[in-house]
Order: C-alpha cells, then structure tokens, then sequence
C-alpha cells in the first residue's frame, strides 16, 4: 500500500503536539501530589489579656482622640470655674447685710465617651464560613477569561474592644495553598507543582503578617454598625516577601459573630513566580486580585 507523504508529515504533527501536551502535564502532576493536606491549617493565637500592640496608624489616631478629649475637659472645667467664681461675688450695696456664702454645686462634666464597658475581646477565623481567593486574566483558546482559585483553608485571630475599636488588633493570617482549586485539575496541578509550589512542605502556607491598622473608629461600635478600614501587612508566596494593603469592610452582626471581606491586588512577578507556557492558553495578566470573606465566631475564656 502505498502512503501518503503529506497524512505521514500531519499525523507525526499530531502525534508530537499530543505527546508534549501529555508530557506537560504528565510533568505537573507528578509534581503537584495529591493537592489534599495532611494538617488543619492554624494561625499564631492573639491574647486579648496583653497589653495591646497598635500599629503606627492606631497610635495617631488614639493620640488625637485622648487629645481632644483633654481639650473637651480643659474647656468644661474652665468654665465650671467661671461659673463658681461668678457665683461667689458679693452683691456691693453698703446697706446690705452680709449673707452667708451659698455653696457652689458644680454642674457635672458630661464626657464624649458612651456608657460601653471596655473589653477586649477574642474572634477566631470560622474555616466552614469563610473563603480566600484569587482572581487572574487570561486568554484561553483565544478568549479572555478569569482564573478563579478558592479555598476555605484559612486561619486567624482578630481582638475587638467595642468600647475602644481603635485599638483593636488583627493576627496572622495564613492560608493553606495545597488546597486551592479552580475550575480545571490540570490548572491546579500547576499551581501546586510549578506555581506556588505548595505540593512541597516548606511553601505549603502563604503568610500575611499584618504591620498597620488605620481607618478604625475612635468611638464605640455596636451591634449591626458596619466600618470600613486598611491592613497593610507582609505577604509571604514561596520565598518572598512584599508588603500588601487590603480595604476591609466589617460588619458587627452579633456581639460573638464578625462577618468582614477584603480586597488586595498584587503583581505575581513581584514574587518571582513563573507562570510555565501552557498549550492554548496566552496573555497572562501581572495582576492578581486578592480577596478574603469570612466570619470570625469569639472565641469564650
């Protein structure tokens, strides 16, 4: 039988394209293991007995209210001493006789501060409720897309005075990155295997050590308020470290339950991952979203 040249030259084409597409991935899911993790992911545990550590951004603030509140005070007892003073004046008529000093009652001093009892209170991470993903673009098969990877393998502390939130402190935070998924294993097993690398103990956590706190309010929280504020912490991918900021948004829901999300966006060359060149897939974008919803429960005594 005689073969065709031309079907020879397309089929070893075909042939060859299949073999290093198996092969890559072949290669990613030898690499990646299992993606399932063998430990429950925690995070270092804040004691909301210590003294409280406030960032830069918390010290200012706090400065600024304890100042306006002396200068609130400086002003109600002065003019609590003008009043006395003006009450304690004798009339000056000669034919008058002289009466008996009345005593001076001061008028009470009402302060800014709301009747709210200062404790400071411990919130753990609730796994089951909570969620930390990543957003990236790309181009797959010649149409923009959005990679999505999740994982509900998150873990840390957050201590709240309702009284005094601006110096309430977040903890660690620190995500299990083996267990991220997005809509395709192959995708994952790169991730894990090439990416992040997390299939391998040592880059297994991602680390968020927060540094600032700004934006809290200098006045008393309660049930149902909902604040905005910034985390500005060190976030650790692999064996790097850069500084990320996240816009928080948090919700009081009960006095024993805090529902909050953030936002963030980094740059993945930062981190010095690479992204390996996969077969029908173009035009990686630098930029990825960060985000965290979660719900916090107290954690009782």
């Amino acid at each position: 039988m005689k073969l065709n040249p031309i079907a020879l030259i397309i089929g070893a084409l075909v042939l060859i394209g299949v073999g290093v597409g198996g092969g890559f991935f072949l290669s990613n899911a030898l690499f990646a293991g299992s993606g399932e993790s063998d430990e429950t992911v925690t995070a270092p545990t804040l004691d909301p007995n210590a003294i409280p550590t406030l960032s830069y951004s918390q010290l200012q603030a706090e400065n600024e209210r304890l100042t306006g509140q002396v200068a609130a005070l400086s002003t109600q007892v002065a003019t609590v001493s003008s009043q006395a003073q003006t009450r304690n004046l004798p009339e000056v008529e000669a034919t008058d006789i002289p009466k008996p000093e009345e005593p001076v009652t001061a008028e009470p001093v009402p302060t800014e501060v709301a009747s709210v009892p200062s404790e400071r209170l411990l919130f753990r991470i609730l796994q089951e409720e909570s969620e930390v993903r990543f957003n990236i673009y790309e181009e797959l098969n010649g149409a923009p897309f959005t990679v999505v990877g999740t994982t509900n393998q998150v873990a840390g502390d957050i201590v709240v005075d309702f009284a005094n939130p601006n110096t309430s402190q977040v903890g660690e935070i620190v995500i299990d990155l083996r267990t991220l998924r997005t809509d395709n294993g192959n995708r994952d097993n790169a991730i894990r295997g090439r990416i992040l690398q997390s299939s391998t103990d040592a880059y297994q956590f991602a680390r968020f050590v927060p540094t600032d706190v700004s934006g809290l309010p200098t006045t008393p929280v309660a049930v149902g308020d909902t604040i905005t504020f910034t985390v500005t912490g060190d976030l650790t991918l692999v064996e790097t470290t850069n500084p990320v900021t996240f816009q928080m948004t948090l919700t009081v829901e009960s006095d024993s339950r805090l529902v909050g999300s953030g936002v963030a966006q980094i740059l993945y060359p930062d981190y010095n991952l690479r992204i390996p060149s996969v077969p029908f897939v173009a035009n990686v974008a630098n930029e990825v979203d960060l985000f965290i919803d979660f719900v916090a429960t107290k954690v009782d005594a």
